[in-house]
């Protein structure tokens, strides 16, 4: 099964930038991920998963794309920017990370910049 997966950094003026990313066990973060759809692109997957949380994907533009792996399968991990937060809902299993949280989570997996075009 293909995997794709995502997290939204947000922009606010003169602060820090926030990374929305799931919490698993207390204090143990991971990049939001989802199954890619049937008959739809990776882009097309995370987006659609990110409006199942309810997230505003109209608000969301497309900063950066790597790939990294996981037990031999490479992972396509999009990075949306957004400049606010006022349209978020709360929810239990999504938290919103500083940068050393986010680069602890890049730190522990083997980046890749370049596209997996191998469809299977």
């Amino acid at each position: 099964m293909r995997i794709v997966a995502g997290t939204i950094m947000l922009m606010e003026e003169k602060k820090e930038p926030l990374f929305l990313l799931t919490e698993q066990k207390r204090h143990e973060f991971k990049f939001l991920k989802t199954p890619l759809q049937k008959n739809c692109t990776e882009l097309g997957s995370i987006l659609h998963y990110f409006r199942q949380q309810q997230l505003p994907v109209e608000q969301l533009e497309l900063i950066d794309l790597v790939m990294y792996r996981k037990e031999k399968q490479a992972i396509p991990l999009y990075v949306f920017g957004m400049r606010h937060t006022q349209s978020l809902p709360k929810q239990a299993h999504l938290s919103w990370e500083n940068t050393a949280i986010f680069q602890h989570l890049l730190g522990n997996i083997e980046l890749t910049y370049s596209p997996n075009f191998n469809h299977e």
